[in-house]
């Protein structure tokens, strides 16, 4: 796993250089967040994800405390853009909203900016409706398209409707000449955690826990 860590310690520097490092950043936070989200195709050279769609969750059950955790996940990770890498940003409850920027390069203070705006924006209410989202995001004609799921996992869909659209969707990626999405998930407050694991193992992209302040 050396190389892992070592790729995952260049994107820190990279993003140090940007100066903008969110309040509660830790250098093992980024390290296990990234660490999760590195594909190794082959295992010999390691690949960072560059094409990263988030998908984040504003429903009702998204407490202010659960909200706060969300954007400070998805602040590491964006912070974490190199010079290859774009974002996309959407959030989800009863339905999906584009953060209306489509793709955006990284590194950017201005880009992670706009996202905050939007997520801090956004009112977190109605229903858990992430079968839409997901949708959207494998939809992307992307060739290093990895998406990142960041939720409690209080889903109003049944886990293996979930999993089957994954599935579909990442044949229809297939069918298209593109290479199957990466699927990650960040797990915020009591989480149902074995549906996200569920995801995250057939997404091939990782689970991530974030625990409750102390």
């Amino acid at each position: 796993m050396s190389y892992v860590i070592g790729l995952v310690l260049s994107h820190i520097t990279d993003s140090l250089k940007l100066g903008t490092l969110a309040k509660g950043v830790t250098m093992k936070k980024l390290i296990l967040l990234l660490s999760l989200l590195v594909t190794v195709v082959p295992p010999s050279k390691p690949k960072a994800p560059s094409k990263m769609c988030f998908l984040v969750d504003k429903s009702g059950s998204m407490s202010a405390e659960k909200s706060g955790q969300a954007l400070e996940m998805f602040l590491l990770l964006a912070m974490s853009g190199t010079d290859s890498a774009e974002m996309n940003v959407k959030v989800f409850n009863s339905y999906t909203y584009d953060w209306g920027y489509r793709w955006q390069a990284l590194p950017s203070k201005d880009v992670v900016d706009r996202a905050h705006t939007f997520l801090t924006s956004a009112p977190a209410l109605g229903s858990t409706k992430v079968l839409p989202a997901l949708a959207q995001a494998l939809a992307e004609k992307k060739a290093d398209l990895s998406i990142i799921l960041i939720t409690d996992g209080e889903f109003d869909e049944l886990t293996e409707d979930i999993l089957t659209l994954i599935k579909n969707g990442q044949k229809m990626r297939k069918e298209a000449g593109l290479p199957p999405a990466v699927i990650g998930c960040v797990g915020i407050g009591k989480t149902q955690q074995t549906s996200l694991k569920k995801i995250a193992t057939l997404g091939g992209g990782g689970y991530y826990h974030m625990e409750a302040d102390k």
